[in-house]
């Protein structure tokens, strides 16, 4: 009888674990992981995982590998990792030798080359020595000295010495075929296996136990034995473990996990010494260890197929619907659960044997909304292009067309509240309902019946309808696309507001409140019309976009876009299930809650959490930095960092271990006295960038917050930014020092300018009275006795000969003549068209006085005269008067007389032609007078010349040019003046 109870247990397991299969997480190359071939697996006391690979030693906080490597090791694997007492990894490699790692470097502690003879040394490490397993014997080295000392049992003649372990604070060690203690120098022989290995190879690996050691013996059979209280007991090897290889051993809450090359394995071992199958994991992977981190996930290394993580043994994933894609789930009764599937289908599913039975509809169209009519015993089935009534009784499926297109459906009293995609009705029924069946049971596929079910519609409203609940007080709730209804026949309906708002509901349900589960405003909880109470992520929800919700006696359970989440309606508290808990989505089509568990629905798959085990208590996470830059330099973490003021850019990264921590981490900071209050880092973001701090001291907090739990412990950074050197009082000393010396220096400067300036003023003042007396000069030159009595003579001449009107014109070009010498003589300078006249009428008076002797001409164009170009005034007729005095007037004949004005970028030039006898036959002649003097006009201009250009930056330049013929005789002079001009203002005006 024991056997059979014992047989119908162990089928229920195998059935049981087939069924079903934990969610879990692969890390491959997609995922940077370096090597796929993985022996050794660690967790550190910072929460790093340690990977030994055949590509070396990783490191893997849950986001980044980092690879640690040394110049001189051996080869690329690393075997036997292993922390001591103070938290520090150690590991091994075939050739013997043996690392440690420190400050973030792996170092080399020991080489064993020549102990060993090409096999895997395995080795411990206590506070004080490492003790390695070597063909010469134990060999125990001093951690500190390095001091080595072998070890020898000389009662077994063998060199095979390995698997040191320590039991309840004794070394235990395997020598030969034997188990040995060693203490106080001393070995002593516990077990001698001999009986049950054969010779050849063997592999012996000890497990420790809560209360005892499980030794796995291989020797061409697998062989188990338990040393309990002193005593060995034999217990039998599992049929399925009889031909596999065992890798390694892995306790955890009384239960064994062995990985094997097909796969790991659980048991228990029963009263009777049994190992019990409890579950099956990773079936086909070839496992070589199992580790459990800090976060309770259980993470398996491959020897292929790199590594796997599975977070939570409660949530587990059906495999007798892992083809099929749930679209909706209806609670039958406390084992069985109706659904309906994307192509079409109906079935049910056992909630404890996960047992299913599915069948299909008439058209493969989706199957949109399955309700169970518990007063009629009938089940409402709506595709998007059909409906059925399942009348359970009679087991048979009706026609009902106008049940197509369902968003959702509710039962009341007398009518179903029908939403579809573009209206919501209330379809009243017209049969009378079936009385009430006890114990109805799911058991057998329906028959379809081609009669038609009908129902006698009324349209409610003509909008897209979402979802719909019910209380037993024949009022009802509808969550339109605008708008949220309450419909209640004691009052008129009207729409539900928040914060004068309209309400997008997506899913609601009622109990003794009715529960809205909206688009963006969090969870609501209504009575009637009115809004009682709302929850956002203020209160706890991960997020206000929500999506499926459901009630469970006490709690309630709600889907959201960044995890699932259990409602406490007593406490008002939220727990939360996360990717990092073995959620594989976020994104589901239904759930529903029914006896200890909660089954989801996805497009990845159906998922049963257990609602007793499923919540982790999750420890306070440990948040460290990881980088420092300043102005873009990596810098080593200290506590303190000293920045200058123009070189304040920092960027600070900091992590948290763990695996998938970006979804249940949030990162918090604050920058003190910056900012009082913590501010929280977008998801997933571990860095912070401040690019230009002020001068000053500032103190950088950050910490780590668990979605689950509460925030660590704070971590800090202080920056102290120094003022530039301007801002030291050092160097305003020396600025009020210079500042008094540049005062006093500047007033030096002022009353040195300021004399000169008076220099200036009384020097210019001298130029112009100089220039004014040249001016007269010059008037005096043109007006000189010769000039004024040769043109009085020639008016004479004309009045004596009675030519009256030669010399009333004559009298009027002198008249004009002398007028405008003495306009000239008011300014410093005239326009250059004023000059030319008063040049004319010069002219015209001397080729009278020549009797028309004298061919003179002026040579300008209009363009010249129309710039209004100013010169000297006065300046150019004490040139033409010599060229006509000292070079015509000694001609008898062709006089000629040639002026001509031109313009070359700035310039003026002047050139004054004459055919005279030229300059030195002229001084003869002046010289052969009695009157021998210098001519007046051309000593004042040449004086006028000197003083013009002292106040002037661009000189005046007259030069005078003896023209000559082929034969070398005088023919005349040219006098070329050259004037540096301003087009339309004067100097001096």
């Amino acid at each position: 009888m024991k056997s059979i109870f014992l047989h119908i247990i162990l089928l229920f397991v195998g059935i049981l674990l087939q069924a079903q299969t934990p969610t879990r997480f692969q890390i491959t190359e997609k995922d940077g992981l370096p090597d796929y071939e993985i022996y050794d697996l660690i967790e550190d006391k910072e929460g790093f995982i340690w990977i030994a690979a055949n590509k070396g030693l990783y490191r893997y906080d849950g986001k980044e590998f980092l690879h640690f490597n040394h110049p001189k090791k051996r080869g690329l694997s690393v075997f036997g990792l292993t922390l001591d007492s103070e938290g520090k990894l150690w590991c091994n490699n075939i050739s013997g030798q043996i690392f440690f790692i420190k400050d973030e470097k792996m170092e080399l502690f020991y080489d064993f080359q020549k102990n060993i003879s090409g096999k895997l040394p395995e080795f411990i490490v206590n506070n004080k020595d490492l003790l390695i397993a070597t063909e010469e014997g134990l060999i125990e080295i001093d951690l500190k000295t390095k001091k080595k000392r072998i070890i020898k049992d000389f009662s077994i003649e063998s060199s095979m010495y390995h698997a040191p372990f320590y039991y309840k604070n004794k070394l235990y060690l395997l020598h030969g075929l034997n188990l040995l203690t060693y203490n106080n120098n001393t070995f002593k022989k516990i077990r001698s296996f001999n009986s049950i290995l054969s010779k050849g190879n063997y592999k012996i690996s000890p497990l420790q136990l809560n209360n005892g050691i499980l030794f796995s013996i291989y020797s061409n059979k697998q062989f188990f034995e338990l040393y309990l209280d002193d005593k060995w007991i034999k217990i039998a090897t599992p049929k399925e473990l009889q031909q596999l290889q065992i890798n390694h051993f892995f306790y955890y809450n009384n239960e064994i996990w062995i990985a094997t090359s097909k796969g790991v394995f659980v048991y228990q071992i029963n009263f009777n010494q049994e190992f019990l199958l409890k579950n099956k994991l990773l079936e086909d992977e070839n496992c070589t260890t199992i580790l459990e981190d800090k976060n309770h996930n259980f993470w398996f290394s491959t020897l292929d197929n790199g590594i796997f993580v599975i977070p939570n043994l409660s949530i587990v994933k059906t495999n007798s619907l892992k083809n099929e894609i749930i679209s909706d789930f209806e609670y039958f009764d406390t084992n069985t659960l109706l659904f309906g599937t994307i192509d079409g289908k109906v079935g049910w599913i056992n909630t404890k044997t996960l047992q299913t039975k599915i069948f299909p509809l008439q058209t493969k169209s989706k199957v949109t909304k399955i309700a169970l009519d518990t007063v009629r015993d009938q089940i409402y089935i709506s595709q998007e292009n059909y409906g059925y009534v399942w009348n359970i009784k009679k087991n048979e499926i009706y026609n009902s067309p106008q049940l197509s297109l369902a968003k959702t459906i509710v039962i009341t009293p007398d009518a179903l509240i029908f939403g579809t995609y573009n209206k919501c009705l209330k379809l009243k029924f017209i049969d009378q309902p079936y009385p009430l069946l006890q114990n109805t049971s799911l058991n057998n596929i329906p028959n379809f019946n081609s009669k038609p079910y009908l129902f006698q519609p009324t349209i409610i409203r003509n909008k897209r309808t979402y979802t719909a609940t019910s209380n037993n007080d024949r009022a009802y709730w509808v969550g339109y696309v605008d708008e949220l209804y309450f419909y209640d026949n004691s009052q008129p309906y009207k729409p539900i507001k928040y914060n004068n708002k309209s309400v997008f509901a997506i899913d609601m349900v009622s109990d003794k409140t009715t529960w809205i589960a909206t688009f963006e405003n969090g969870l609501l909880s209504v009575n009637k019309n009115k809004i009682t109470k709302s929850y956002s992520t203020n209160e706890g929800l991960l997020s206000n976009e929500l999506g499926k919700i459901q009630t469970d006696s006490s709690f309630l359970w709600i889907t959201t876009n960044k995890g699932l989440q259990r409602f406490n309606k007593t406490t008002q508290k939220f727990d939360n299930i996360l990717k990092s808990d073995g959620l594989e989505t976020y994104d589901y089509y239904d759930i529903q809650p029914i006896g200890n568990y909660l089954f989801l629905s996805s497009r990845s798959g159906v998922y049963r959490i257990d609602k007793r085990k499923s919540f982790k208590n999750n420890p306070t996470p440990t948040i460290f930095f990881t980088n420092i830059e300043t102005n873009g330099i990596n810098q080593k973490i200290n506590n303190v960092y000293d920045l200058d003021f123009n070189n304040s850019s920092i960027k600070i990264a900091f992590n948290v271990t763990g695996f998938q921590k970006e979804s249940f981490i949030d990162y918090e900071y604050r920058l003190l006295p910056q900012n009082k209050n913590w501010q929280k880092t977008d998801n997933g973001i571990n860095f912070l960038r401040y690019n230009s701090l002020s001068v000053g001291q500032y103190i950088f907090e950050v910490r780590a917050k668990h979605k689950n739990g509460l925030p660590s412990k704070k971590k800090s950074i202080i920056f102290v930014v120094h003022a530039p050197f301007w801002q030291k009082w050092w160097f305003y000393t020396i600025i009020v020092i210079v500042i008094l010396a540049s005062s006093l220096m500047y007033q030096n400067y002022k009353n040195q300018k300021k004399a000169k300036e008076q220099q200036l003023t009384l020097e210019k003042t001298k130029i112009e009275r100089e220039l004014l007396f040249s001016q007269l000069e010059n008037l005096r030159s043109q007006m000189n006795p010769h000039f004024i009595f040769n043109a009085l003579n020639s008016i004479q001449e004309y009045i004596m000969t009675n030519e009256k009107d030669m010399a009333s014109t004559y009298l009027v070009k002198f008249s004009r003549l002398i007028r405008m010498y003495l306009d000239h003589s008011r300014t410093q300078e005239v326009i250059l068209e004023n000059e030319i006249n008063a040049l004319q009428l010069y002219l015209d008076l001397e080729k009278d006085r020549f009797e028309d002797s004298l061919d003179y001409t002026i040579i300008f164009s209009n363009e010249l005269i129309k710039q209004s170009i100013y010169i000297p005034s006065l300046f150019i007729q004490p040139y033409v008067e010599n060229a006509i005095k000292h070079g015509l007037l000694h001609k008898i004949s062709n006089r000629k007389l040639e002026i001509k004005f031109y313009l070359l970028k700035t310039i003026l030039f002047c050139e004054v032609f004459d055919n005279g006898v030229g300059r030195i036959e002229g001084q003869k002649i002046k010289n052969a007078r009695p009157e021998n003097h210098q001519s007046f006009a051309t000593s004042a201009n040449e004086k006028r010349v000197d003083l013009l250009n002292k106040t002037r930056k661009n000189k005046i330049k007259v030069t005078i040019h003896d023209l000559y013929n082929k034969e070398n005789q005088a023919c005349g002079t040219k006098v070329i003046i050259e004037i540096p001009i301003k087009k339309n203002e004067s100097d001096n005006n």
